[in-house]
């Protein structure tokens, strides 16, 4: 597997997430104009509801099937508010943002659940891939979208050819922390696992200590600074990014 330095990926990172926001920008409009074609009919109709409950309850309605599908796929371990926010109610999985998008090409719904739903299982196989080579490390894994079940066969969902594992990898900081970051990548690339994103930190004895997934996974995500940030620190970060396009790596150490 090819790795380029790409010095952009910061800046695709970021237009991704402003193309995401116009995309879910221009859903809300669309769906504030039918609420408001319905409201329409309904004071017609008459309505006792207040004006604001009816639009939340619109709003709801919109948003419903996207619950309804998580809740029959995982079970009832899932509650949303009126602007569509799907949360869980298990606290191993508070703070996670749930996306859930109907696939108009496969007539299917995708979720970025299954990854967490089954990271003990997957975050334990990659563990015993990677301890014999560079020793002592904590994974924790991610997901993007997918339509795959939620028995999906382990093998499936590491090499499933839209590579929806995003996989951090946090190591003891050594003299030999560059080497090390590429015998990570070298590693699973030999067993042909390609993720979606791969990020790999160094931490200085202490810190490393520290070190849970609770601070990792939304630190990563860009959540920007957190109240726990003066607590956790990492010496330096391997960013390694899959190009879809180039079907090569390219990676920016920070």
């Amino acid at each position: 597997m090819e790795i380029k330095r790409n010095v952009w990926y910061d800046n695709g990172i970021q237009i991704e997430r402003r193309r995401r926001s116009k995309v879910k920008q221009k859903r809300r409009i669309v769906i504030f104009i039918i609420a408001a074609l319905l409201l329409l009919t309904a004071a017609v109709c008459g309505n006792d509801k207040p004006l604001w409950e009816q639009l939340e309850d619109l709003q709801y309605s919109s948003y419903a099937p996207r619950l309804r599908f998580l809740t029959k796929k995982y079970g009832d371990i899932f509650e949303m508010d009126v602007y569509g926010q799907i949360t869980s109610t298990l606290p191993e999985y508070q703070g996670i943002d749930f996306e859930v998008e109907f696939n108009e090409n496969t007539f299917k719904y995708e979720d970025n659940f299954l990854i967490q739903y089954r990271r003990d299982e997957i975050e334990g196989y990659l563990y015993e891939i990677l301890e014999p080579v560079v020793g002592e490390c904590k994974i924790y894994v991610e997901g993007i979208r997918t339509s795959l079940p939620k028995d999906a066969l382990l093998e499936d969902i590491l090499t499933h050819e839209r590579h929806i594992i995003k996989l951090n990898v946090c190591i003891p900081l050594t003299d030999e922390y560059q080497s090390c970051a590429n015998e990570v990548i070298e590693t699973f690339s030999n067993q042909n696992y390609i993720f979606s994103t791969l990020e790999i930190l160094f931490f200085d004895t202490e810190q490393y200590d520290k070190v849970e997934r609770n601070w990792v996974v939304p630190r990563l995500r860009g959540a920007g600074m957190m109240q726990d940030d003066s607590n956790y620190r990492f010496e330096h970060r391997l960013a390694v990014w899959f190009n879809f396009n180039t079907e090569e790596y390219v990676m920016n150490w920070r």
